[in-house]
């Protein structure tokens, strides 16, 4: 296993404030074996860092990944809400017309994931096929709904990952 840890720093130096551990060999369908965020760290959105971290490498290998299975009721809520803003950020640069397929390959969200999301966004109409082999359902956006829901995480994306403006407050090493 690799273990990326998450430290939060104060004026005593750094403090751990999670982690997450990875298969080591490369190519493994599994972005995370174990997902921890320390009780006084939970509710700050480390958790989703973490899990957004954990897709960033999988997009730098090339791969679409997924957690380890089976997903309690907190690791739900945290991939959740992980799928739901990174399909939104997705579907609000989307350009012309984009399949499921085309989802997965920039969000690094393994099928299944999107499928099982997508119909709690509200801002998608049409079918989404679970036959990972055939997908030709479409995305069709409901602007309003999706300007709606822009709105209501305006926050999340003036922090994402990709913004060099952006100042988290704490930092990811390799363990």
């Amino acid at each position: 296993y690799t273990f990326y840890v998450l430290t939060v720093n104060d004026a005593h130096g750094a403090k751990v404030a999670g982690y997450f551990s990875r298969v080591k060999e490369r190519g493994a369908k599994q972005n995370v074996a174990c997902i921890l965020v320390l009780p006084q760290y939970k509710g700050l959105g480390l958790g989703t860092l973490l899990v957004s971290v954990s897709y960033a490498i999988s997009r730098l290998e090339g791969t679409t990944a997924a957690p380890e299975r089976p997903l309690s009721d907190y690791g739900y809520a945290m991939y959740g809400n992980y799928w739901r803003k990174a399909l939104l950020r997705c579907i609000a640069n989307m350009n012309g017309r984009m399949t499921l397929r085309d989802v997965e390959r920039e969000t690094g969200i393994e099928l299944e994931d999107l499928v099982r999301v997508l119909p709690e966004m509200r801002c998608a109409k049409g079918k989404a096929s679970r036959d990972a082999k055939e997908i030709v359902s479409e995305i069709i956006i409901d602007r309003e709904v999706l300007e709606d829901l822009c709105s209501t995480d305006s926050a999340w994306f003036a922090a994402g990952l990709d913004d060099k403006n952006a100042a988290l407050p704490a930092n990811t090493t390799e363990a």
